[in-house]
């Protein structure tokens, strides 16, 4: 009876046997898989640290690309760079370097863009740079200008500079003085250029360590009552006295341009010292339509005085 169970038993193995043979070969695809999926690294976990799926990379959809697994540790809550640096895995996050400092450049340069300030020049040196003045005058006196000699018989107190200047009789005008402390005029000449004038007050320019450097940018300063375009040519430079205090004149030419025509004015500056004051500054104008009257600048120096 054993014999025969075990032939019943042996059959029915081998009948079950046939017949899942036959399923397999009627169900099986033989396609090709479209896709094969990578299998996924697992990280042995360590003393201190989170289990393996903590640790585990996950990979971008689509991309076959896994994150870091410093990266997968943070967002999950899990240990700091540290301790996770700990895991010997060749993917573990590298160790944060310190930031670098970059200096901005200038644009195509590569150059830095903080550059050196440029020193500011003292206002005589930025004067004698200027291309409208000739460099330093050297010492010359002033000689009679064209024109006739006036008399003078009474002067204008200016209290501001502390000074007295000449009022200038026939055509010359006493006029609205302002920003001037006086401001006397002669009659306006169609295609002069500008009018000439006669003005008086405490020096509007910083001043100077030198009297005579003073000048020279108060010069230059008048060139903002010339036309535009206006150039100086030195004519005189001199020291002098009004009173008893020290003086400085200064006598130039203005060339210049009106309507294509080339025209000239005579100029003088004269800078009086002032104790515990800035200078005053004496400053007459006039252009050579009115030439007979480039005597009064010798008039007007010659006169002037201390109040």
């Amino acid at each position: 009876m054993r014999v025969i169970y075990r032939l019943v038993a042996g059959g029915v193995a081998l009948i079950v046997a046939v017949a899942t043979g036959v399923v397999l070969l009627v169900t099986r695809d033989d396609s090709p898989a479209t896709v094969t999926a990578a299998a996924e690294p697992t990280v042995k976990p360590t003393s201190g640290t989170p289990s393996g799926d903590a640790l585990r990379p996950t990979a971008s959809p689509g991309t076959g690309v896994s994150a870091a697994p410093g990266a997968a540790a943070s967002a999950t809550g899990g240990p700091t760079a540290s301790s996770a640096s700990a895991a010997p895995t060749p993917e573990a996050t590298p160790a944060a370097s310190a930031p670098a400092t970059v200096e901005p450049a200038t644009a195509g340069s590569g150059a830095s863009a903080t550059a050196a300030p440029t020193p500011k020049l003292k206002p005589i040196d930025a004067a004698l740079a200027d291309p409208r003045i000739p460099g330093p005058p050297k010492n010359k006196k002033l000689g009679k200008l064209p024109g006739r000699t006036i008399a003078v018989k009474r002067w204008i107190k200016d209290r501001r500079s502390r000074i007295a200047v000449a009022r200038m009789p026939r055509i010359w005008k006493p006029v609205k003085s302002a920003p001037f402390a006086t401001r006397q005029v002669l009659p306006a000449v169609k295609g002069a250029g500008h009018r000439a004038l006669l003005v008086s007050c405490p020096v509007p320019i910083l001043v100077q360590k030198e009297l005579r450097d003073t000048a020279i940018v108060a010069a230059r300063w008048t060139l903002n009552h010339q036309p535009k375009g206006a150039k100086i040519k030195w004519v005189a430079s001199q020291p002098k006295k009004v009173g008893k205090r020290d003086a400085w004149l200064l006598a130039y030419e203005v060339k210049y341009t009106v309507k294509g025509k080339r025209r000239t004015s005579m100029a003088a500056v004269v800078l009086t010292e002032i104790p515990k004051h800035k200078p005053a500054l004496l400053f007459v104008s006039i252009p050579d339509s009115q030439k007979k009257r480039w005597r009064d600048i010798n008039t007007v120096i010659s006169t002037l005085k201390a109040a």
